[in-house]
């Protein structure tokens, strides 16, 4: 079986949204993608196992499956950049690491993961300090 590509699904979908047709076949969609009939209906096995299989199959009918495995596969996260006003709040990439990395007692705890945007924020005071100590 092959991987269901979510670019064909978004076209399937599109396309089945456009189209006023009642009955659409593995065949009209195929050549309305511009994909090879099999190509197509091996991906769309995923949803219905008899579409090879039965002619007369209405890839309609799919329509539901299709939006339920876009919003399933929709997880895109943008990660938030690390701004200019929250890396002026550490005073240097040492005060940073006593901030985020140490514990009560002040010993730098080395269990501690930091996140993407911690990191990011570490660059960004990184840079501003390495840019005072060029000025200097």
């Amino acid at each position: 079986m092959r991987e269901v590509k979510a670019k064909h699904v978004r076209e399937a979908i599109a396309y089945l949204k456009k189209s006023k047709a009642k009955y659409v076949s593995l065949e009209m969609l195929s050549s309305a993608l511009g994909l090879y009939s099999d190509a197509l209906g091996e991906e769309l096995t995923y949803f219905a196992p008899s579409i090879m299989l039965d002619a007369s199959f209405n890839v309609r009918s799919l329509l539901p499956y299709l939006e339920a495995y876009l919003e399933e596969r929709k997880v895109v996260r943008r990660e938030k950049p690390a701004r200019k006003k929250e890396a002026g709040d550490y005073a240097s990439v040492a005060d940073f690491v006593y901030r985020k990395l140490t514990t009560a007692g002040g010993l730098i705890d080395p269990s501690i993961r930091l996140s993407d945007h911690d990191l990011r924020l570490l660059i960004k005071v990184a840079r501003e300090e390495r840019l005072r100590l060029k000025e200097k």
